[in-house]
């Protein structure tokens, strides 16, 4: 539960999941781990989320931006066949 630790904590409550062990039952109770832990959360996202950015997101748009027309190359091909298009 590092990541999003917040979000997972009240999903476990919400949804009644059940701690795999004694020391998950503890954190899962244990205010002051919920704090912390939300807390580096926070301060794992400031330095991770610019990298995020930089080499995931950015490359993703660059993707949707290229994406194929519609038919892709198989519908170039077909078009070439039947004598229709360039």
């Amino acid at each position: 539960m590092r990541d999003h630790h917040e979000v997972a904590h009240d999903a476990i409550v919400k949804f009644g999941a059940r701690p795999m062990n004694d020391d998950a039952a503890r954190a899962l109770e244990d205010p002051e781990y919920r704090a912390r832990m939300i807390e580096y959360g926070r301060q794992l996202a400031s330095q991770l989320d610019p990298v995020w950015e930089r080499e995931v997101l950015a490359h993703e748009r660059v993707k949707a931006q290229l994406a194929p027309l519609p038919g892709g190359c198989a519908g170039a091909a077909r078009s070439r066949r039947s004598g229709a298009g360039p």
